[in-house]
């Protein structure tokens, strides 16, 4: 993998990405690719910077599938603010791409019962030969990479279960049946897994919670991050946590979600008319005072 620097708008210098897949790999994808890039039929992918060799920067529109064929002369300039990647379309191409990574089980085997419980020999694998930062970067962009690989992988091994295993089969039926990509003794621990029933209690519990949820948002995979940017250059300032609530809790119509999103947003709305409640995060924001104290450990629209 190369890596280098440039010079971008932000307050901190770009990193670049390339890729070294063998030929042959496969991976599955994680999420549509064409979902959320923009409403627009006619647009073919993220738009992107790509810097060669030579240090001249031109752009392009790629999808994920397409990172592991750019020649080695050629890397995606990932530009940094703080801690995090920014950019509406390098952080769509970022999240599909590690999606891909993340699903690719020669990569990261399903076998192990928790993320952190992944070999770290997968992982630094995964980041020398696939990701490889700038060594200014390296320590926030490996943790911010492999914080959205762990979510991600988590994820493709619900829906891996949920479409691969039947439920009018026994156990013994199910491993004797492995989806192509997955070798017999992996998907053997993994059903193992699947089936204790301390698992299975904690699945029936989550079904139960998520059973609850009286509202539910409109932002899709989109990151919300990504949304807050898309609106803040669409009117030009910075984006509270009000009105991003607001717009993930609307339908394309402009219509919301239900009777109780819309009594929600109202009043989200009218605080907000006010001009006297802060845009950064705080506890009498917008939200905050409509929606109440947070759950310990999450903060609403972040």
């Amino acid at each position: 993998m190369e890596s280098g620097m440039f010079e971008d708008e932000f307050q901190n210098d770009g990193s670049f990405l390339h890729d070294e897949f063998e030929d042959g790999e496969n991976f599955e994808d994680t999420e549509n690719e064409t979902s959320d890039a923009t409403d627009d039929p006619k647009r073919q992918g993220w738009l992107v910077q790509i810097r060669n060799l030579n240090g001249e920067v031109t752009e392009r529109r790629m999808w994920a599938k397409q990172v592991p064929k750019l020649p080695v002369t050629e890397q995606i300039i990932v530009p940094f603010k703080g801690n995090q990647p920014v950019g509406t379309d390098i952080d769509g191409l970022l999240g599909q791409y590690l999606g891909r990574l993340a699903s690719n089980h020669k990569l990261l085997p399903i076998s192990f019962k928790k993320w952190p419980e992944v070999v770290k020999t997968y992982k630094d694998w995964v980041w020398e030969k696939h990701i490889k930062w700038e060594p200014i970067h390296e320590a926030a962009a490996r943790t911010s990479f492999m914080m959205d690989m762990g979510k991600k992988w988590r994820e493709n091994r619900i829906r891996l279960f949920h479409t691969k295993f039947d439920q009018t089969l026994s156990r013994e039926e199910n491993i004797r049946n492995p989806p192509l990509s997955i070798p017999p003794t992996e998907w053997a621990a993994f059903i193992d897994y699947r089936l204790e029933e301390d698992t299975t209690k904690k699945s029936k519990q989550n079904a139960a919670n998520r059973a609850k949820l009286t509202i539910n948002h409109t932002g899709g995979s989109k990151k919300l991050k990504r949304r807050s940017e898309e609106i803040m250059s669409q009117i030009g300032k910075p984006v509270s946590r009000g009105t991003l609530y607001i717009e993930t809790h609307k339908r394309r119509d402009g219509s919301y979600i239900n009777e109780e999103a819309r009594q929600v947003c109202e009043k989200i709305a009218e605080i907000e008319s006010q001009g006297t409640v802060p845009v950064e995060v705080a506890i009498d924001d917008s939200l905050g005072q409509v929606k109440g104290a947070e759950h310990y450990g999450r903060v609403r629209a972040i």
